[in-house]
């Protein structure tokens, strides 16, 4: 496909897919919207190929406490209070719901 197709394949997609009205267009260098149009092809295959990992339902105290700010003790008062959820295997740490999650 020559790049003159390219560019005008892309014009009458990008108009049919945002229903762009002539007033809206603006003009652009056709070697900057080569680059531009590749760089985009480029970031949507790393985002195909991107695997994103959840974030964990539990967390520790400390790590609790370094995302939110506070001291690790304003986090035991808070637990104490009754102001946040706790859980966690008998015997080991303690886990606090993670605000990111």
């Amino acid at each position: 496909m020559s790049l003159e197709q390219r560019e005008t394949d892309l014009f009458r997609n990008t108009l049919q897919d945002k229903e762009i009205k002539m007033n809206d267009i603006i003009a652009i260098n056709s070697t900057a919207l080569v680059q531009i149009n590749e760089r985009l092809d480029r970031l949507e295959t790393l985002l195909k190929t991107m695997k994103f990992t959840p974030e964990p339902k539990w967390i520790t105290i400390p790590e609790y406490a370094r995302r939110i700010g506070k001291s690790e003790n304003t986090v035991h008062r808070h637990i104490r209070e009754g102001l946040l959820q706790v859980g966690g295997i008998p015997g080991s740490a303690r886990l606090v719901l993670n605000p990111d999650a």
